[in-house]
């Protein structure tokens, strides 16, 4: 559960620096939104997986073996 936490947190604090950054540069928020939206824009096929699919395990192997924790315990 920590991992997941940890995750998120750094997830939403590198897009708050990230954001800020482009409003200090003088981007306006639309603009320093789209630019952080933007790098997808160009990402092949494989990239888009390898970005979706490194998270997902992320997430998912803590999930698991809570699962198999919890259903180990019942028997």
């Amino acid at each position: 559960m920590k991992i997941i936490i940890i995750f998120l947190l750094m997830m939403v604090m590198m897009m708050v620096l990230s954001i800020s950054a482009d409003l200090l540069v003088g981007f306006g928020f639309k603009e320093a939104i789209r630019d952080w939206v933007r790098p997808f824009h160009v990402m092949t096929v494989s990239e888009k997986v390898l970005y979706t699919l490194l998270p997902s395990i992320i997430l998912l192997q803590p999930i698991i073996s809570l699962y198999k924790k919890k259903k180990a315990g019942k028997e």
